[in-house]
């Protein structure tokens, strides 16, 4: 999130990017669908909760 804090000069103008990032972490019996579904979910409480942040899943949600 740090890179992305900076401002870039694009011919329009001046812009600025922000993140929002879901974290989760597999297990062994997760499916990699499973998983990003976990990661999405948490990505969404991210943006919920202000946006340009990180959420960890610790567990499915």
């Amino acid at each position: 999130r740090t890179s992305l804090s900076r401002p870039y000069l694009l011919s329009s103008g001046e812009v600025k990017i922000g993140a929002s990032l879901g974290v989760a972490i597999a297990s062994t019996h997760e499916t990699p669908a499973e998983l990003l579904r976990t990661a999405d979910r948490a990505a969404g409480q991210a943006k919920e909760q202000g946006r340009n942040r990180v959420v960890s899943a610790d567990k499915p949600l």
